[in-house]
């Protein structure tokens, strides 16, 4: 992989962390993550929002110590995705990545 493709991709993989990190701390109570975490996303193995969450699931799990898992839920433009994780329990352990916009 070239090295401005893997900037490219760490820059957008540090870019979610922060949201996400973001969006955490204003509910995370203080034993967060207690269980494994999950990352919705709505397109296939193997694209590059793929591996941006991938790789900010290794972050993660290094930074909480806790499993986080990539859940790939392509079909529909997103709204298959979009759709589990609307109906997931509004508890900081289902996170969402748009594939086609981060």
């Amino acid at each position: 992989m070239r090295s401005m493709t893997k900037k490219l991709i760490w820059g957008f993989a540090g870019a979610a962390l922060g949201q996400s990190v973001a969006a955490l701390a204003q509910q995370k109570p203080a034993d967060y993550p207690t269980r494994p975490i999950r990352i919705i996303i709505s397109v296939a193995p193997g694209a590059a929002a793929d591996m941006v969450a991938r790789m900010t699931s290794e972050i993660l799990q290094k930074a909480w110590g806790q499993h986080v898992i990539v859940d790939s839920r392509p079909g529909g433009g997103g709204t298959v995705a979009s759709g589990i994780a609307a109906r997931a329990e509004p508890d900081g352990y289902t996170l969402y990545q748009n594939g086609f916009g981060l």
